[in-house]
């Protein structure tokens, strides 16, 4: 922030440089205030306690920092009945300034309530807002907030909000209920104010309140914010994810927005940033400076190698003899001035001090945090982009606790809860305690650990001893499969592990023989150049109790990656890592037997989290029976080779759709939310050891076409990851540029990108903070060559001859049963593919999508062949919502596409050169037990007689969803869906793994179901959801709203050239060799070509 401080007698803003025309991101601005020093923004407000920074005075809070601003709430000074803040004389400055000493260049920020505020059990009333004070609750009408304007004169006043106050998750008439009081109170609030000429001439700026609910509920109210935007000085954000939705707001993006949605960590501030706030509110720096926690960390980060922690810990003995400055290089008061030695000291005496220095030396981080940020948006918002990037890499995810006493906290700032634990310990205990107990109780938290260990906590998956080979044992490859090694030494510094003195080996040696022979040097033998050593430090929890206490085990590691490696010759492998002069680590590696091409075509279909039972269903539901007995078939029925895969995941039994989807493409297993990769320690989340994908190998050997089609967004698991190469599935925008361009980083399998690319996901395209660098990648494929298609029209005229790119949607598509049941739902969806708030229109289906695929992939692929995926994503998407019918619905869409696709290429000639499987990636619980009597369970009146409603074996029944295909089928003589999606007596259907749900078995008109809402912290029943069902007890952790994977085996069904293979139990990575086994990838003809 400027020091000079700004005397003109206006209030504006100023925007200096924005990304985006609509000021949709990050952007650089200028806030002035009358009579107060200038704020540059991005920037922040301290949070007040009763007018005052925690532990600082006004004249500590003027000369040792650089704030600007300071918020206060009202509520901190009304506890009164006649206010004493009211009778202070205003003198120049006016009486909140007055009162509260705040230096005369700084500006005051006044709500009504704190920031975060307690939540208040009964809720505002039609006429005023409930305070929380020091004497309990209170409240306040309008025009007494005017009148407390008036009086006190702040530099920014919020204008009244009916927000949240017992609930996270209001009631779609609750929520329109708030806007329309909001609505209201502001323009009495602007009235009696004045208006602009009055707010001018009293020096105050307003800023007007955007509720935290959803968009859609509070569009009217943002509409009448345009109307009052002459009287408006800026906004109040209470939930920062409604700013992509105000660009359509043009008069209001320009205004200042206040932040009072409250980050937890530095990572959240930078997201809020990244959306467009200019001023935050961080209470997080108090309360790290009352836990004594000192910050360290900047922005942009150091390249230090090696993950950091935010702060630091200044009660731990560790600090007890040091003379380190807080942090070094830190030029505040605390840093220049004492040492952590003192700091620490001051603590363990409980002198007030301490704290005075750790608020001192933490606002002068924050401030110091704000001003890096404005530099990097000063060099362009791709370098802001980045620094977030490696910011994430850096530092920690979560800020450290402190582990010493709190100073006493007013009991107002907190709401009790029943059974909660104190802030601080008692300064007592009973005398006559076994004095052993603690010992005993660490035992017993040691052996916990131990097993823990062993079992769902590791330290880095496929490593359980110190030496790390990536690929670890057992790995399987491909003759001529690209992959790379990583080889890591772990030497933990703490913890059960805790070894070697925390120092790690750097000469460990790394050996690999084949087929018997003498073991050779790594580098030797694969003729490529030793690589250096890497050397950083990682934290992982060996047990809940290391997590409930947040101590996590540090290790330190050195390590080498050998990168772009390949074996030619079948046979197996043995590779040794030698460290610590004497310890080995051995992995077994095995190269499959090279075959000739017996298929030119390879087409995958894969229906996400399909099981035996969901299929099962979906005949029930579409195929019509006499006397039991089905008189049509699904068409994945029909094919002659049935088998089943296990879906495990590297390092755990149940499995996402990122790494099953990796083992499906490259053969080789993976750890949860990565793919393309063998996760390892780095704190490069994209240096991790890669391997080849099936797309990647046949665009390199064969020089095939290959695509593929999705009706989730593009940078979901199981489209990206054919070319995704990533250790967090969620790092949407380099997947897609890495589908596009390939891995620029390191030398890796070159390819020109996908020649079919169909979905959803338009907010990794249109330019903008979730698109690559903010880059228009439309323009970016385009560029390329690729036609590029937004709606089903477009695509359907499509080139065949070029590549092609169709993106129709923003997120994953809308499920068949909206498209083509309940289409008026729909035009309720905000997912126009050109960006904004319009609904998606003229939209495909999977059939549409598949079908053109294939068109184009045969044209281009000739006789080179081609090979396609094809997934219906939204069978896992709906059934994770527990919205079984959406799930089935796209379950018969895929079905259908199989039988129209097996037509279509019979009608092609190319259907005996083509192999067509069907299968799933991974498993839910779901089955079908009875039907349901849905009129008779919505009569009953309590929860156990509406469960006398299901019907079980005989009183199952038969089902009414199907009536008779042929003619007159309104999707087509050869499709097969319910005629009816509402019978009377509906399935009876559920799955094993479930948060709290209400149940009534009926069909969700409206739209995807929301099963459970958050309330305090916890997953709870959605009372909207089936609200005349009964409510169904959860089997999942309270913090999981929504069903998770389970283990089971899931189905494939093979048709055509090599469809014996696919029958039996197997790996779901065999399903990787088996197909590139049938395409001829690493022929035998090959193999005496290579021997010369």
């Amino acid at each position: 922030m400027s020091d000079a401080p700004d005397m003109r007698l206006g209030n504006t803003f100023r925007l200096l440089s924005s990304a985006t025309s609509d000021n949709s991101t990050a952007r650089l601005g200028r806030l002035a205030l009358a009579g107060r020093r200038i704020i540059e923004t991005p920037n922040y407000a301290a949070v007040t306690s009763r007018g005052c920074v925690p532990h600082l005075t006004p004249d500590s809070l003027s000369k040792h920092t650089s704030l600007g601003a300071a918020y206060m709430a009202l509520e901190d000074f009304v506890e009164r009945r006649d206010p004493p803040i009211y009778d202070t004389p205003p003198g120049d400055n006016g009486r909140l300034h007055s009162f509260t000493a705040l230096a005369s260049d700084r500006a005051t920020i006044l709500a009504a309530r704190r920031c975060p505020p307690v939540l208040a059990p009964m809720g505002n009333t039609r006429k005023a807002v409930t305070l929380f004070t020091s004497t309990g609750f209170s409240r306040v009408t309008v025009a007494e907030f005017a009148e407390a304007a008036k009086r006190l004169r702040p530099d920014v006043i919020v204008a009244l909000g009916e927000t949240l106050h017992t609930s996270t998750t209001p009631s779609s008439k609750k929520a329109l209920n708030m806007t329309q009081r909001t609505e209201d109170w502001l323009d009495e609030f602007l009235h009696h104010l004045g208006g602009r000429q009055g707010c001018g001439d009293k020096g105050i700026s307003v800023f007007a309140p955007v509720l935290p609910i959803d968009f859609t509920l509070q569009w009217s109210y943002l509409n009448h914010l345009e109307d009052v935007t002459d009287e408006l000085s800026g906004l109040a954000i209470y939930d920062v994810r409604i700013l992509p939705d105000l660009v359509d707001y043009p008069s209001l993006s320009p205004l200042p927005k206040l932040s009072l949605d409250v980050p937890k960590t530095p990572h959240d501030v930078l997201r809020q940033v990244a959306l467009g706030v200019d001023i935050c509110t961080i209470p997080f720096i108090n309360s790290a400076s009352d836990a004594g926690v000192a910050f360290t960390f900047a922005f942009p980060p150091p390249a230090t190698g090696k993950a950091e922690p935010m702060g630091l810990n200044m009660w731990s003995p560790d600090h007890a003899a040091s003379l380190k400055p807080l942090l070094e290089g830190c030029r505040c008061y605390a840093c220049t001035q004492h040492h952590r030695a003192y700091l620490h000291h001051l603590l363990s005496a409980k002198e007030m001090l301490g704290w005075t220095l750790l608020q001192i030396h933490n606002q002068h981080v924050v401030g110091e945090f704000f001003a890096g940020v404005r530099r990097s948006l000063g060099q362009g918002l791709a370098y802001f982009e980045q620094g977030i990037e490696d910011f994430a890499i850096v530092y920690h995810a979560q800020l450290p606790e402190g582990s010493g006493q709190r100073p006493r906290a007013r009991g107002y700032h907190f709401k009790s809860e029943a059974g909660q634990e104190k802030i601080n310990n008692s300064s007592w205990t009973d005398f006559a305690v076994d004095l052993f107990a603690p010992r005993m109780q660490l035992a017993a938290v040691f052996s916990l650990a131990v097993v823990a260990s062993a079992s769902t906590f590791q330290r880095l998956g496929a490593c359980p001893s110190l030496g790390c080979l990536l690929p670890p044992d057992r790995s399987d490859f491909l003759a001529g499969q690209l992959f790379d090694l990583r080889v890591e030494v772990h030497a933990p510094v703490n913890g059960s592990e805790a070894a070697h003195g925390g120092i790690p080996d750097e000469a460990f040696t790394v050996t690999i023989s084949a087929g018997g022979a003498p073991p050779r040097p790594l580098g030797d033998f694969f003729q490529v150049k030793e690589p250096h050593v890497e050397k950083w430090q990682f934290q992982w929890y060996e047990d809940l109790f290391a997590v409930d206490s947040q101590t996590p085990s540090v290790v330190n590691v050195a390590s080498k990656a050998y990168r772009s490696l390949a074996m030619n010759e079948p046979g197996t492998y043995e590779v040794m890592l030698s460290y610590y002069g004497g310890e080995e680590t051995k992995a077994q590696w095995t190269v499959r037997p090279r075959a000739d091409k017996k298929a030119k075509n390879v087409i995958l279909f894969i229906g996400d989290g399909m099981t035996t039972p969901m299929i099962t269903a979906a005949r029930l539901l579409a195929h019509g029976s006499i006397n039991g007995k089905y008189q049509s078939r699904l068409k994945m029925d029909e094919f002659p080779v049935l088998g089943h895969q296990m879906t495990h995941s590297i390092d755990s039994y149940l499995t996402d759709s990122a790494n099953s989807a990796s083992a499906l493409y490259s053969g080789h297993k993976c750890t949860v939310n990565a793919m393309g990769i063998h996760a390892d320690s780095s704190p490069d989340p994209l240096d991790d050891p890669k391997v080849e994908t099936i797309a990647e190998i046949f665009s390199r050997v064969r020089r095939g076409a290959w695509g593929a089609v999705s009706t989730a967004f593009l940078a979901d698991a199981t489209p990206i990851a054919l070319t995704g190469h990533v250790r967090r599935r969620f790092d949407y925008a380099t997947l897609i540029d890495q589908a596009l361009n390939g891995i620029s980083k390191y030398k890796w399998s070159p390819h020109k990108g996908p020649d079919v690319f169909f979905g959803g996901g338009a907010e990794q395209f249109y330019p903008g903070f979730l698109s690559y660098e903010g880059k228009d990648y439309y323009a970016k494929f385009a560029a390329k060559g690729y036609s590029v298609s937004l709606n089903r029209t477009s695509l359907l005229a499509a080139d065949t001859s070029k590549r092609a790119l169709g993106v129709f949607c923003q997120g994953s598509m809308p499920v068949w049963l909206d498209r083509n049941e309940y289409k008026d739902n729909l035009e309720t969806f905000h997912n126009d593919p050109r960006g904004g708030n319009g609904h998606a229109g003229d939209l495909p289906g999977l059939k549409d999508m598949t079908f053109k695929a294939i068109d184009v992939l045969n044209k281009r692929g000739g006789d080179k062949g081609f090979f396609l995926m094809s997934e219906a994503a939204s069978i896992d998407k709906q059934m994770h919502n527990l919205d079984y019918d959406r799930a089935l619905g796209d379950l018969l869409e895929l079905d259908d596409t199989v039988r129209g696709t097996i037509d279509k290429l019979g009608k092609m000639g190319i259907l005996d050169e083509t192999l067509v499987i069907v299968t799933a990636d991974h498993g839910h619980g779901f089955d079908v037990w009875g039907s349901a009597d849905t009129k008779y369970l919505e009569a009953q009146q309590d929860d156990r007689a509406k469960r006398n409603a299901i019907g079980v074996y005989d009183r199952s029944g038969q089902a009414q969803y199907s009536a008779g295909q042929g003619p007159n089928n309104k999707y087509g003589a050869n499709s097969y869906f319910p005629s009816t999606w509402e019978p009377r007596y509906a399935i009876a259907a559920g799955v094993g793994a479930a948060p709290d749900h209400r149940e009534n078995f009926r069909v969700h008109r409206s739209g995807p179901r929301q099963p459970a809402v958050m309330v305090g912290g916890e997953f709870y029943a959605n009372p909207k959801d089936s609200p005349a069902g009964f409510v169904v007890n959860g089997t999942l952790p309270t913090k999981e709203g929504q069903g998770v994977h389970s283990l089971t085996d899931v189905p494939i069904y093979a048709l055509g050239p090599c469809q014996e293979a696919f029958g039996g139990t197997y790996d779901n990575t065999d399903v990787f060799y088996k197909i590139a086994s049938c395409l001829g990838l690493a022929p035998e003809s090959e193999r005496s070509r290579l021997s010369q």
